[in-house]
Parts: C-alpha cells; sequence; structure tokens
C-alpha cells in the first residue's frame, strides 16, 4: 500500500539559516492554501540521488503528465471532524478524500484520511486511522536530523463489496517502520524556478496483512514474511513563500524512481488577509440559491469547486453582495473562493448543496 504521504502532500514554511532550512511548527501554515501538483510518470534510476550534505539538484526536466490540487482547510466543518479530534488542519484532495493531520511543538502527523471511494460498479465510505500517527515531519527540522518510528493503518470494507457476502468484512492492514534523515541540503531547480532546500530521506518497510471477519471473529488469510521495501526523497523549500515540497520522489528496492510528484502552481493566504475580506455566504445548506455577503467592498472573482477538483464557477464580481443560482448543482459540498485582482486566494467558505 503507498503511503499516503506521496498523495495527500502538504503546505509548510521555512526559515533558512546559514543556507539551510530549519522548519518548526510555527512555519507551518496550511489552512487557506490551494496547491496543484504535477505528476511525471515516466521511470528512470535514482542514482543521482545518491549524493549528500551540501548539494545542487536539477530537476528543471520534469513533465507535467497528470496534474492534481489540494486545499488545505480549517477541520471545523468538515464531514469527518467527529471522527479526528486531535486534527488541526484538514487537506482536502480533488478526489473527494479528506487528509487530516495535527501540527503541534514536536511535529506534524497524519492522524486519518476518510472519503468516498469509487469502486466503479459501486461507492464505499471509507475512513482510515494511523495508529500512532504517522510522522511528516520531526520539529524543529534541519540538515542531519534523524528519526525512526513505527505506524500501522488498515482499510475495512464489507464482504459483499469484493463478492464475499458470507464474510462479514475484509481488512488491509498495514505496519511500517520508518527511518527518516535530513541527509542533503542546497539549491533544487524545477520548472518552477530555483529554491534553496533541505532533503528528507525516509526509507519505508511496509508489511501487508490480510485479514476476514466471520461471525464477529478475525482471521489472518495472508500475511507478508517480508516488507515491500521504498524510499521516499523530499525536497523542501521557504523560499517566495512557497514552504511546501517542490519535489517528491519514491524509489523502489531496485534503485528506480517510481514516482515522481513536482509543485506546479501554489496560492496561499494569510489570516490577516482572511480578516480584511470577512463575508458570509448563506443559507448554508442551500437549495436554490447562496448568498453572498461582503463586510467591505471586493472587486475580483469567485470560484466554486466541487471535491472532486471539478470547476463549477468561475465569474467576475464587484461589490458587496451577490446572488448565485445553484439549483442545478448536484447534492453535496463545495468550496466558495474568493480571488482578487492579482490571482490571489484571499478567502474561501465550505456550503452545502441539498437535494
Amino acid at each position: 500500500m503507498k503511503r499516503f504521504f506521496t498523495s495527500i502532500s502538504l503546505m509548510m514554511l521555512a526559515v533558512m539559516a546559514f543556507s539551510q532550512v530549519t522548519i518548526t511548527s510555527d512555519n507551518v501554515a496550511a489552512i487557506g492554501a490551494t496547491v496543484k501538483q504535477a505528476n511525471d510518470t515516466i521511470f528512470e534510476s535514482a542514482a543521482f540521488l545518491d549524493v549528500t550534505g551540501n548539494a545542487d539538484f536539477d530537476f528543471s526536466g520534469l513533465q507535467n503528465h497528470v496534474e492534481s490540487s489540494l486545499n488545505f482547510i480549517d477541520v471545523a466543518g468538515t464531514p469527518f471532524e467527529d471522527v479526528y479530534p486531535t486534527a488541526n488542519i484538514c487537506a482536502v484532495q480533488d478526489s473527494g478524500f479528506y487528509v487530516y493531520l495535527r501540527n503541534d511543538m514536536n511535529a506534524l502527523t497524519l492522524i486519518g484520511t476518510a472519503g468516498e471511494f469509487d469502486l466503479g460498479f459501486d461507492t464505499l465510505d471509507l475512513t482510515i486511522n494511523f495508529n500512532p500517527a504517522q510522522i511528516l515531519l520531526n520539529f524543529p527540522a534541519t540538515y542531519g536530523d534523524s528519526y525512526n518510528y513505527v505506524t500501522s493503518n488498515a482499510i475495512v470494507v464489507p464482504g459483499s463489496i469484493l463478492g464475499q457476502p458470507a464474510i462479514d468484512s475484509f481488512a488491509l492492514r498495514t505496519t511500517s517502520s520508518v527511518s527518516a534523515t535530513i541527509d542533503a541540503y542546497g539549491m533544487v531547480t524545477t520548472p518552477l524556478g530555483t529554491y534553496d532546500c533541505i532533503r528528507v530521506r525516509e526509507e519505508i518497510i511496509a508489511f501487508d496483512t490480510t485479514q476476514a471477519k466471520l461471525f464477529g471473529i478475525w482471521t489472518t488469510v495472508d500475511a507478508a514474511d517480508v516488507g515491500d521495501t521504498t524510499y521516499t526523497h523530499s525536497f523542501w523549500t521557504n523560499a517566495n513563500g512557497l514552504g511546501f515540497p517542490l519535489v517528491q520522489l519514491d524509489v523502489d528496492n531496485t534503485g528506480t524512481v517510481v514516482n515522481k510528484t513536482w509543485l506546479s502552481d501554489f496560492t496561499t493566504s494569510t489570516n490577516d488577509v482572511f480578516e480584511a475580506v470577512a463575508f458570509d455566504v448563506f443559507p448554508n445548506p442551500a437549495v436554490e440559491y447562496i448568498q453572498l455577503q461582503m463586510e467591505e467592498s471586493f472587486d475580483g472573482n469567485i470560484q466554486i469547486t466541487d471535491f472532486n477538483g471539478r470547476n463549477i464557477l468561475n465569474q467576475p464580481f464587484s461589490g458587496y453582495s451577490t446572488h448565485l443560482d445553484v439549483a442545478a448543482y448536484p447534492a453535496g459540498q463545495y468550496l466558495l473562493s474568493l480571488i482578487n485582482q492579482e490571482g490571489k486566494l484571499i478567502g474561501f467558505k465550505l456550503f452545502n448543496k441539498s437535494k
């Protein structure tokens, strides 16, 4: 099972010291960020990653074969806030999944993820807990640091979904042993630009176990004797307010890069800016329309996206209020964003559309 760190991608801000980036909990400012990531699907040798210490890395040739987006929002008001009460950041993937995180003085951690999974012939509601939480970065993080930990998670599905109605449930349980080292620092070049970074290298050994639940009793069906080993290399920067992994590479145990993800676009907003453009969206939930009411006059664009990442509306707006017809929208949750004349995200609201 792929580690969720490669798909969810977290927003961070860092401070520099002696050309090396140091990251603390105070530098994490995920809420309000909109991130786009590109995936390069061409495999290659990972030999160029063997260098450590002070080094430069040129990723300017990365291609954009598949692009995805993330919206970082407050946990309050999200569908699964009660399932993950210790989380204080939520990242909404364009697949519709909600990723719940915790940022404190010790670490940035992944608590769990939840959402509706499309099986093609049916849909399945999944909630996945990481126990203990998966460490994304220990604080303070700087060149030379290292840490080790073990985390487990489970995906549980009804037996009927897999064509086994006599079985109550099936569970895929994954236990991962992680060894992380910040082993390099220097300049990193991507299609987005050139930045001063640190690199986090993780060795992940994952053991999968399949279990079946029959008459209330879990029985092991299959268990891996040998773990599946992968290596993740993540490059982090604080230049120009980015503070997000510029590049993430997954390497298999043959020394081949099997996944290349890079930051293709990034928009963030500070709390002060949100206060300056305070606004309300009502009624919520909506049936036929929503009313947008500003506290101060606004000039820019309104964007509405669903949580499959689809852009539903993008239209100019100037003034204090406007009336938006949502009668044709399918029932579900939507994100309304305000974009100023400079193209920056300066405010957002979640709203629900009833049937």
